[in-house]
């Protein structure tokens, strides 16, 4: 049931460190959008099949975020200066950091709290811990 929690948790280290690496490469601006997309569709499933709502500045944060790296782009094609577009890439970048922490704090309050385990907590399977 955690497995779709899991991959939104590493789908979500991903885009924080595609949103780090497009204030130095200006193509991965494009990646960031898409995995972005796949993210808040990825989070669609997982709150509909774990039932862990986020809260909601979780999703109208992580909407707005992209908004961050579409004005960057426009910010550029307009030849407006290099620190104006990394402004606006490094508050997408600070506005993503802040979604991510976010929806971890949720999912630790919500797990802890119906008593179910950690998404990646490792479970020890092998045979001299079941023979305890």
């Amino acid at each position: 049931m955690m497995d779709i929690l899991s991959v939104h948790y590493a789908i979500g280290t991903l885009l924080v460190l595609l949103a780090l690496a497009a204030i130095f490469w200006a193509p991965a601006r494009r990646y960031v959008l898409y995995v972005l997309i796949l993210q808040i569709v990825l989070g669609a499933a997982a709150w509909g099949t774990t039932r862990l709502a986020p809260p909601a500045a979780h999703w109208i944060l992580a909407i707005l975020s992209g908004g961050a790296y579409a004005l960057a782009t426009a910010f550029e094609r307009r030849g407006r200066s290099r620190g104006v577009v990394l402004g606006a890439l490094i508050v997408g970048l600070l506005i993503l950091a802040f979604v991510y922490q976010l929806g971890q704090h949720a999912v630790a309050t919500q797990t802890a709290a119906s008593g179910m385990e950690r998404p990646l907590e490792r479970v020890d399977t092998s045979e001299a811990a079941t023979n305890t």
